[in-house]
């Protein structure tokens, strides 16, 4: 399986990489900056996800911000992760929108026990691709620890979309969050996202 990713355009015929092909991320010298946009269907746990690659701890989550900033001081990177409402809320959209705009990855998170989880997806994936074309979107199968789940239809999904990444984890646990820390960065860091300090939901 190719564990192969090009950053800057996508490479036909290669495998998707998931938590058991992907290989280290790249090492910096100086500290790289980098946005990611965390996205979810509904129940999928995004902004808890948000909170478990933040602190490594599990929490029941209201989203009562919108940016996490993280260190990975293996790769001498540092993330904010905005945690997004996309059609969620048309009043924050705009600003969803503008902040994909300046983001290199979008993690897309849906329950891996939603069985229509197929539709909301992809309503979320055309909303990052229309928003930047040069966003890589990371599918996120969250509530692995919850019971027995079809990989093989998230697999089926992923190739016939073209999507390049997908993981499976458990906020509950911990378990596979790592790997979401560990992706192949590309040499350019993202810019700036200056945010209004305002409560994002009600």
């Amino acid at each position: 399986i190719s564990t192969e990713f090009d950053i800057d355009g996508i490479i036909e015929n290669t495998e998707p990489i998931n938590s058991d092909t992907q290989t280290g991320p790249p090492i910096f010298d100086t500290l790289h900056r980098f946005n990611i946009a965390v996205l979810g269907t509904k129940n999928a746990g995004a902004t808890s996800l948000c909170y478990r690659l933040w602190k490594n701890q599990y929490k029941l989550q209201k989203r009562d911000k919108i940016e996490y900033t993280i260190d990975v001081a293996t790769s001498n990177v540092r993330i904010n992760l905005y945690d997004l409402q996309g059609y969620d809320n048309q009043f924050t959209l705009q600003k969803d929108i503008k902040i994909i705009q300046n983001c290199t990855f979008a993690f897309i998170a849906f329950s891996v026990k939603d069985q229509t989880w197929q539709k909301d997806v992809t309503k979320l994936v055309s909303l990052v691709q229309e928003s930047n074309k040069n966003c890589r979107v990371a599918l996120v199968g969250t509530k692995i620890d919850e019971g027995n789940y079809s990989k093989e239809t998230i697999r089926k999904y992923v190739y016939s979309n073209k999507i390049k990444l997908y993981y499976f984890v458990s906020n509950k646990t911990g378990e596979g969050c790592h790997q979401l820390l560990q992706l192949h960065w590309p040499d350019k860091q993202d810019p700036n996202i200056h945010i209004e300090q305002k409560k994002c939901c009600k």
